[in-house]
């Protein structure tokens, strides 16, 4: 008595890819646009912190950009960047403000 054909596969086999992974630059950036939001009032700190926070969130957009496939994080990128800008402003906003309280005319 022979035996019977094997069934076929319901799927065929496929190896597996690797998921996108978040880019790096994109959190550190958003990260950094936070702690410089939360700390506009010390303009040492805000400042470069927005300024870190606007070049890490842009140059991580454009590596998720470049390799959609293999990055993603574009969301975290556009919030480091606009975070960033809103501490950078705020910073200088109060470096402006410390400056003409301490000022004597």
């Amino acid at each position: 008595m022979p035996f019977p054909p094997p069934k076929p596969q319901a799927y065929p086999y496929y190896p597996g890819y690797a998921p996108a992974r978040s880019d790096g630059l994109c959190i550190a950036g958003m990260v950094l646009g936070i702690i410089g939001m939360v700390l506009f009032w010390i303009p040492f700190l805000a400042i470069p912190c927005g300024l870190l926070g606007i070049i890490l969130g842009s140059v991580g957009i454009n590596n998720v950009r470049k390799e959609p496939q293999i990055r993603t994080g574009m969301g975290m990128g556009v919030a480091g960047l606009v975070t960033g800008i809103l501490a950078f402003t705020g910073g200088v906003a109060m470096l402006f403000l410390y400056a003409s309280l301490t000022t004597r005319w």
